[in-house]
């Protein structure tokens, strides 16, 4: 894997969880529980890179053994939009 394709990897899993909690009834769990409107939520996905081979050397160096994929998410109404 290239330095590249690392930063196109984050960006996907980025917006592919982002598109996952926009469609869920995440906003309907909060609300049962009486959290209220317009709060913040934040998701952290970790990943592990121990098992990726890098085609840079230089990436190689750069690439921590873990990145960390942060979506923040807000809560609107009875919506969790992370595009807010």
């Amino acid at each position: 894997m290239t330095c590249e394709e690392m930063k196109q990897l984050k960006n996907d899993i980025h917006d592919e969880l982002k598109n996952v909690v926009n469609n869920s009834k995440l906003g309907d769990v909060l609300q049962k529980y009486g959290i209220q409107d317009n709060i913040f939520v934040k998701f952290d996905c970790i990943l592990d890179l121990t098992k990726i081979q890098f085609s840079d050397a230089i990436c190689n160096e750069q690439v921590k053994s873990e990145e960390r994929v942060t979506l923040l998410c807000c809560r609107i109404n009875s919506c969790i939009c992370c595009s807010c």
